[in-house]
């Protein structure tokens, strides 16, 4: 809106400026994004100048990797995504006519400790209650999800801390309690230390939070932190792992050595003018239930 209020007057945007203008922010790249809406990379190339030219306006950079959002790309993918949603919601009002109900589609992008045993826990109910909708659970590392968000690839994200910027609406659904774990038959601690991955800085984190210091270790990762548990119970390592995973397992046990460290659950949304009913009934939902099945 901020953009179309530098022109001085209000314009119409066609609609396949605005498409072409989601796809190319969401694909990151004018191949995919031309192959996305079944177009050529001439087309879609014209539609975007088209846009940027009539808005006088910068919205992509282009380099070798793609295409990146600009500060007024990003400010304009707000518009767009509210336009798209007011259309969503209102094509879905008039295909149910009058009947009751959720329908349409969300996108929440999360990371894997909190996918299975938090999240989706939290909104079968409502799922089961609402088959209309459609809800993709992107399962992602924790660095690669505000990109999620940015691109427009997500509609909600959820972190193991505050993203802050301006422009982000934050929920808080509770907190981790992360520990140390090791087999219950462990005689002494192992050296290997397991992560999801080389981004993952749980450990590191947590032994910041500790009076003493960290022991020497290497570490190995598995990219899953069900595996994790898995292979510590295996002897193959130690780790540190968020409580409320371990309800039930066998062969961990919990390292009185170290404190435990809490890590915040956080939603995140980009503040829009409009929202759909729908995300709304889901965001809802994850601040009723999500607490129930984290630390207390």
């Amino acid at each position: 809106l901020e953009i179309l209020m530098l022109r001085g007057s209000c314009m119409a945007i066609p609609s396949l400026q605005i498409e072409a203008f989601l796809a190319l922010a969401r694909q990151g790249s004018f191949s995919r994004a031309a192959k996305a809406l079944h177009v050529t990379q001439s087309a879609l190339s014209q539609r975007i100048a088209a846009l940027e030219s009539g808005l006088e306006q910068t919205f992509f950079l282009r380099d070798r990797n793609g295409a990146k959002l600009t500060n007024s790309g990003q400010e304009f993918l707000r518009f767009a995504q509210a336009r798209e949603a007011m259309e969503e919601e209102a094509l879905q009002a008039l295909s149910k006519r009058g009947g009751s109900g959720y329908s349409g589609v969300i996108r929440i992008g999360l990371y894997s400790s909190i996918a299975r045993s938090v999240v989706l826990p939290s909104l079968a109910p409502f799922l089961r209650a609402n088959p209309s909708v459609e809800c993709s659970f992107l399962c992602r590392s924790m660095n690669e999800l505000p990109q999620l968000l940015a691109r427009a690839e997500a509609d909600i994200i959820i972190l193991d801390r505050i993203w802050e910027r301006e422009s982000i609406e934050r929920r808080h659904l509770g907190e981790e309690k992360y520990v140390l774990i090791e087999a219950v038959d462990a005689k002494a601690r192992p050296l290997t230390f397991l992560d999801n991955d080389s981004d993952d800085l749980a450990t590191e984190i947590f032994f910041s939070h500790q009076k003493e210091k960290a022991p020497a270790y290497r570490r190995a990762f598995h990219h899953d932190c069900y595996g994790i548990i898995d292979a510590v119970s295996a002897g193959l390592g130690t780790a540190v792992m968020s409580r409320h995973l371990l309800r039930g397992r066998k062969g961990i046990r919990i390292s009185k050595s170290y404190r435990p460290v809490n890590f915040p659950v956080t939603l995140h949304f980009y503040r829009q003018a409009f929202t759909t009913k729908l995300q709304n009934a889901v965001i809802a939902q994850l601040e009723r239930h999500c607490p129930h099945f984290l630390e207390k």
